[in-house]
């Protein structure tokens, strides 16, 4: 990764450099062409032939590290290239100067710019053109050395102390650049290890997500075929109890859809919904232990046969003894408890009041309603005003007032369920009625009923 990043810096430096010799290119030939020569000393000199010397010179010093950073980007010898010509501008601008210092402090600016290169052996090949530069230009030109007019190997090595002390400086920086980068490196590579390990963690709990998805949906599948299988079952057994007393077939279908609306809209969870839909056509299950003749008697029952037909609660409840399942287990209360009134008057067990299971005293309500609402085979069916009014009449010595006021507000939609479930309907072609799953309304709904009914 460090030598990556290295590579970048240098690909990005060489175009920089490149883009520099250009313009250091047209400087020089404009230096040439409209400032006159000056000497070290302060006086002008003649003009010469500068212009040119800036055309074929500069060219020469610009045009192949131009190239090289053009075509061969980031590689060692560009970079040492553009380093040898960098520091012979100086050189050249010496001598278009005729020998001014100005120029000289151009060789300091292009080792701090060699610099951003990050790579040392750079400066080491600049600092020897620096050097062979100076050695050259003393011996053979004094009068272009800064402040001198003959050779002065003093000059040269101050000369060389300066670029060497520039020199340490800019090795200190570098290598504190470096390692910096290799830190910088370090971290990221830290971060990409870590994010690596954390996208397989991730790979890895979204593997176990996606095996939780399936074993979810096989278990919700699984529940769904066990519930189905379940509410068949009780679907037979409450089957069974049609054979016996086939008037009230319809009336058990619809005893389960008005329970369920009216615990709804008493409040009660979604999940106790649903079991008291199930469980309240179970309440007359016992009634497959009477005589027929007591069952389908036409008229009215005598006290010994009305004693019979009382103990089909205990029958029911007998029957579901040893339940475990939820539906089950409220299908048995209910079997035991329908007949329980609220003043304590009712049979098997006279319970009163709060004693008597919420379960039952619903079924309680629906069953009186549904079962004079409808023809039987020793009367005929009570016109709804009237069933109505004996509802009225039994709240609160028969019926739980607070249920029984949720019940009367749910008249439309109880009438609404007789309606779809018909005394002469067959059983598959019965459809959900409409309003029986909606939702329970508000307790300011009831609160007000409570208010105005009875």
């Amino acid at each position: 990764m460090v030598d990556a990043q290295l590579d970048s810096i240098a690909r990005r430096t060489d175009r920089i450099f490149a883009l520099l010799m250009g313009l250091e290119w047209v400087a020089s030939v404009a230096a040439a062409q409209w400032l006159p020569p000056r000497g070290a000393h302060g006086t002008f000199t003649h003009l010469n032939s500068n212009a040119e010397a800036a055309v074929l010179l500069g060219g020469a010093l610009a045009c192949l590290p131009i190239y090289l950073a053009a075509v061969f980007p980031g590689r060692t010898l560009t970079r040492h290239v553009i380093a040898i010509a960098q520091l012979l501008w100086p050189a050249l601008l010496i001598h278009l100067t005729d020998g001014q210092i100005d120029p000289h402090l151009h060789v300091f600016g292009s080792l701090a710019a060699l610099a951003c290169y990050r790579r040392w052996r750079v400066l080491v090949t600049a600092t020897l053109v620096v050097a062979l530069d100076h050695m050259a230009r003393n011996s053979l030109w004094p009068q272009y050395a800064p402040g001198v007019a003959a050779a002065d190997v003093w000059k040269t090595l101050e000369h060389a102390g300066w670029v060497l002390f520039e020199d340490a400086f800019l090795w200190l920086s570098i290598r504190h650049s470096l390692v910096d980068l290799r830190q910088r490196a370090m971290s990221q590579g830290l971060v990409v290890q870590k994010t690596g390990e954390l996208e397989q963690v991730c790979e890895r709990m979204r593997a176990k997500n996606r095996e939780l998805m399936i074993s979810n949906q096989e278990l919700v599948e699984s529940e769904a075929r066990r519930r189905r299988a379940h509410e068949e079952t009780i679907h037979w057994l409450v089957k069974v109890s049609l054979y016996r007393d086939e008037e009230t077939g319809a009336h058990i279908q619809r005893t389960g859809w008005y329970s369920e609306l009216l615990a709804a809209t008493a409040g009660w969870p979604r999940e106790l919904v649903d079991q008291i839909r199930l469980a309240a056509p179970m309440h007359d299950l016992g009634k497959i232990g009477i005589p027929d003749a007591i069952l389908r008697k036409p008229g009215k029952l005598t006290r010994d046969e009305t004693t019979i037909m009382q103990t089909h609660t205990l029958l029911g409840a007998k029957m579901l003894t040893g339940a475990t399942t939820p539906v089950l287990c409220m299908a048995r209360e209910i079997a035991m408890c329908h007949h329980e009134r609220w003043d304590g008057g009712g049979y098997p067990a006279g319970l009163a009041g709060q004693e008597i299971p919420e379960t039952a005293r619903i079924v309680a309500i629906v069953d009186f309603y549904d079962a004079l609402s409808h023809d039987r085979v020793y009367r005929p069916a009570f016109p709804e005003a009237e069933v109505v009014r004996m509802l009225r009449e039994g709240r609160g010595t028969h019926f739980d007032p607070r249920l029984l006021d949720i019940f009367l507000s749910l008249l439309p939609e109880m009438r609404a369920i007789a309606q779809a479930v018909p005394d002469d309907a067959e059983e598959n072609d019965m459809q959900v009625p409409t309003g029986a799953n909606q939702a329970p309304r508000s307790p300011q709904a009831l609160t007000s009923v409570g208010a105005t009914s009875g």
